[in-house]
Parts: C-alpha cells; structure tokens; sequence
C-alpha cells in the first residue's frame, strides 16, 4: 500500500477516535416561563407577543398551543384526552430580546414548553384526505408581484357582511395555506407559480351572512384567476402520543 495512503487513513482513524459523539444542538426553550389554569368564569382568550421577547396568554388550550407550535390547523391534531380542547392557561413566558418575538421564533418554544411543562409526546403521520387544490383559471392568473423589500404582513378583516384579506410578499403556498385556515380542510399549492405577491381579496364570510361579496371560491376566480379543486391531498397529522395536566411553577 502507497505510504501516504497508510498514514492519510491512520489520521483519519485518530480524528474519529479522538472526536468523540457530535453533540445534538439543543432546542430552543423560554428563560422563564409561568403555567396557570384559567381562573373559572373566564371565557374570552387572548395571545400577545410582547416587547422585551414576552409571550403572554389567557384562556388558551394545549390544542391552540399545539396548533401554533406546529403550525397546523386543529383537524390536523390527532388524539389527547378530551381536556386538552377544553381546559384553559394562563401563559406567561420570555426570551432575552430587547424586541417582541416573530410567530416564527415561537413555535420551536412552544414545542419545547410543551413536552416540559405538558410532556407532550407526538409523531407525525402522512395521510390522505379530503381537501383542495390552488390551482390557475384558464384566462391565467392576476396576480401582483411583490416589489421593494418590505417584510411579508398578512392582516384578516371583517366589515360590513365582507372579509378582506390584505397581504405583502407572500408566496402561492402560505395563500394556500390561509385558504385551508379559512375553509377547515387543508389547501395545497398547485399552481406552479413561484415567487411573491401583494393582493387583496374580499368575499363573504358565510352564505347566511347578507353580502355584496361573493363567495370565496367565487371571489378567487374573479379577483386573483385562480380557484379551488376538490381533490385527495397528501396531510401531515400530528398525533398525540402522550400529554399531562401541566407541572408547578
């Protein structure tokens, strides 16, 4: 064997020796954290993200904390006792930031709070289900693309009998998204359009309510030529494998 082969593998074999296990990075978890059960008569519920990297929450179920943490709508969550729909907490957590926290740096902390504070425990599951498809009108699509180099907003508005959607930089797949939120069945981007957009859209919220809007498969159609395809979509659940009433503080 070539010497400088010899020596290259026996170096190799020292550095696997000497390296020792790769450490597993840590998830991110609160500093502090406060866990207490609403107080009873309570029935409104409310979520912030506060300055000074502060998440505070009243009256709020392990299903809506598992819903942000995953970013998943409830018919995605699978299993638990029946209290993890009902019971409320009272949540007051924080991270070191000068800023208030984005949605996106709360979901992994919340994970975390969950399986330390609840134990909870889940695997995800692929499975096919009753839903849609975003997909393109035959005139094409009317669609404005996002210029400049704000950050991406979304706001839901609710006025007069009609829903206004207002959006910056957003991409085809988290309308889709949106659309799954608001119709209760999952939504999947089959458009093939890729980049980012600012649109407006504006329907009725439900059939009973009186409008001048139309429906919002209509409202799809008319206002952005694009629609929705009923369809079998492929859907990652979260299923719940093991879950407690919270620890003390």
């Amino acid at each position: 064997m070539n010497r400088g082969r010899t020596l290259a593998a026996a170096w190799m074999v020292a550095a696997i020796l000497t390296a020792g296990p790769a450490r597993a990075q840590s998830p991110p978890q609160f500093e502090v954290a406060s866990i207490r059960p609403t107080a009873p008569g309570v029935d409104s519920s409310t979520s912030d993200l506060l300055p000074g990297g502060r998440f505070h929450a009243t009256n709020r179920t392990v299903l809506w904390l598992a819903r942000v943490a995953w970013s998943v709508p409830d018919e995605q969550i699978l299993g638990g006792p029946a209290w993890i729909r009902t019971d409320g907490y009272d949540i007051d957590a924080k991270i070191d930031s000068p800023q208030p926290m984005t949605p996106e740096q709360l979901a992994p902390l919340l994970r975390s709070l969950l399986a330390e504070r609840f134990g909870l425990q889940v695997h995800r599951e692929a499975r096919q289900v009753s839903g849609y498809s975003l997909a393109v009108e035959k005139s094409g699509p009317k669609l404005q693309q996002h210029t400049g180099s704000s950050e991406t907003a979304m706001s839901n508005s609710l006025a007069a009998g009609k829903m206004t959607l207002t959006a910056a930089k957003i991409s085809m797949a988290t309308l889709a998204g949106f659309l799954g939120r608001q119709l209760a069945r999952p939504v999947v981007d089959g458009t093939g359009i890729a980049g980012e957009f600012d649109l407006t859209l504006d329907w009725a919220p439900d059939e009973r309510v009186d409008s001048s809007a139309p429906s919002l498969f209509t409202a799809l159609r008319e206002q952005l030529g694009l629609k929705l395809e009923s369809q079998r979509v492929p859907v990652e659940m979260v299923v719940i494998d093991s879950v407690a009433r919270p620890s003390e503080n």
